[in-house]
């Protein structure tokens, strides 16, 4: 049998096990797979949506890229030097890439997808988002608000709690909190009381997930909150832009086609003024001319108009019930000491 001190595995055998994974699988190969991967993906898929990874864990990653995977999207993380670098290499055949470089910091990475996947994207990075405790050191993504109520801890706590500015009351042998209180502002780090606070409440203010930064399609890249839009919001857009350039056209005197028909209408009403004033008469005009001549016929008009709310009020006071008479002591052929 071997001495204690003598190798179990022969350190040669060790050695080149290792260059043969350094050869065949190692970080250098990897780097080569993911940059022909990458320079692949961009040729296969017409958009990609650039994600934000940060505080995102690897179980939630994993479960991401199954799900994405169902419907065919792809997710590449990589270092940003080795991800500009496949980008550039890709610059040759499609200059817009350029627009890339500059968002390849920090977490990034890059979902290659079609324009029907970004629904489904944004319901999928919703679902996955996992909560997570307050960790000292960390930028509050929100507002943290303490609700007020119990709180189960017991009196010792309350020095704990005024050294953050709470107000409380011991209330059956508990702290409670008498008001709502902020505890932390967003943009604000998170300071070391405050994460054991919140640990001491069981309180998880922040969630972490996958957050969507900007899309490329098309050779163009903007902003993801594009996808938050509802037709509503499209339309009511399109409608205001509409007003504007009529407006402008109309100060202006430039004949537009969202202008024509309000400068037709103006046209025709300061036609009709004129031929009023004149007494010039034409077809379109004859009728309103002639009420005007004849005063009886326009006062009849005026009433023919009021008629119907005339009537509807007479009907509704004929429908409305009268009032029973009340039977006095007189009317009975008595008095009240008779």
């Amino acid at each position: 049998p071997p001495s204690p001190l003598s190798p179990l595995v022969d350190l040669n055998s060790l050695t080149s096990l290792k260059s043969a994974k350094m050869g065949a699988g190692g970080p250098a190969q990897r780097k080569v797979d993911l940059f022909n991967k990458f320079c692949g993906l961009i040729d296969q898929y017409p958009c990609m949506v650039l994600v934000c990874a940060d505080n995102v864990n690897a179980r939630t990653m994993a479960f991401i890229r199954r799900d994405i995977r169902a419907f065919g999207a792809t997710m590449i993380m990589g270092k940003n030097t080795l991800i500009r670098k496949a980008i550039r290499a890709k610059m040759e055949e499609k200059p817009e890439l350029e627009i890339l470089l500059p968002e390849c910091v920090g977490n990034t990475g890059f979902v290659f997808c079609t324009a029907d996947d970004f629904d489904k994207l944004k319901e999928i990075f919703a679902a996955r988002r996992v909560a997570a405790a307050a960790k000292p050191g960390v930028a509050a993504p929100l507002d943290v608000i303490i609700p007020a109520g119990g709180t189960g801890l017991d009196p010792s706590q309350t020095s704990f709690m005024q050294a953050l500015s709470i107000a409380t009351k011991i209330n059956r042998g508990a702290v409670e909190i008498l008001q709502e209180t902020k505890l932390i502002s967003k943009g604000d780090k998170v300071g070391a009381s405050q994460a054991a606070l919140l640990v001491k409440l069981d309180i998880k203010p922040f969630s972490y997930g996958l957050e969507m930064l900007s899309i490329f399609e098309d050779g163009d890249l903007y902003d993801a909150a594009v996808l938050q839009l509802t037709e509503e919001d499209v339309l009511s857009g399109f409608t205001a832009g509409v007003g504007r350039v009529t407006s402008f056209a109309l100060g202006t005197s430039t004949p537009t086609a969202a202008s024509f028909p309000h400068v037709v209408r103006n046209a025709y009403k300061n036609v009709a003024a004129i031929a009023l004033a004149t007494g010039y008469t034409y077809d379109q005009i004859a009728e309103t001319k002639a009420l005007l001549d004849d005063p009886e016929a326009l006062a009849r008009l005026a009433t023919a108009a009021s008629t119907p709310a005339a009537g509807g009020e007479t009907k509704a006071a004929a429908e409305k019930e009268p009032e029973p008479e009340s039977e006095s002591d007189e009317e009975m052929g008595f008095g009240l000491f008779d």
